[in-house]
C-alpha cells in the first residue's frame, strides 16, 4: 500500500536526521578536544552552530510528519515515537523543559524532574522487550 510506503519514508527521514545529529554531537566533542583556541576553534564552532540549527529545523519537520501517521495507527510511526521517547527520557537529555507550559528551560524542583523521569520509565517498562 502506498500509505505504508509514505509512512516508512517519513520515518526513515526522521531516523536519518536523528543519526546525523548524533554525528554533529560527536563533532562538538571532537572540536573541544582537537581544536586550538588560537587556530581554528572559533570558526569550527561557528560552522557547527549553523549546521546544527539547520539540522534541528529539518529534523523537526521530519518528526512533525511522523505524527501524521502515528495518529492513524501507523506501526512504524508508533515505534519511532516510542524509541524517541526512550531516548529523550534515558537521562541523555535535560527534561525540565517538558514541565514548563511553553517548553522553556526553567528551574524546577528536583523532585518534579525525578517524578517525570520515573513516570516515563514506568511507561517504557510496560512496553516490554517485544517492542524493541
Amino acid at each position: 500500500m502506498l500509505i505504508e510506503q509514505a509512512e516508512k519514508n517519513v520515518i526513515n527521514q526522521a531516523k536519518a536526521w536523528s543519526d546525523a545529529m548524533d554525528f554533529v554531537d560527536a563533532l562538538w566533542e571532537f572540536g573541544n578536544t582537537a581544536c586550538h583556541e588560537h587556530v581554528g576553534k572559533e570558526k569550527f564552532f561557528e560552522g557547527l552552530e549553523l549546521l546544527q540549527q539547520a539540522m534541528y529545523a529539518e529534523q523537526s519537520e521530519a518528526i512533525r510528519k511522523c505524527f501524521v501517521f502515528a495518529g492513524v495507527g501507523g506501526s512504524e510511526a508508533e515505534k519511532f515515537s516510542r524509541d524517541f521517547l526512550k531516548r529523550v527520557f534515558s537521562g541523555e537529555y535535560a527534561v525540565s523543559d517538558f514541565l514548563n507550559k511553553w517548553g522553556h528551560y526553567a528551574a524546577h524542583k528536583t523532585e518534579d524532574k525525578d517524578q517525570l523521569l520515573k513516570e516515563a520509565s514506568e511507561i517504557i517498562n510496560t512496553w516490554g522487550d517485544h517492542e524493541n
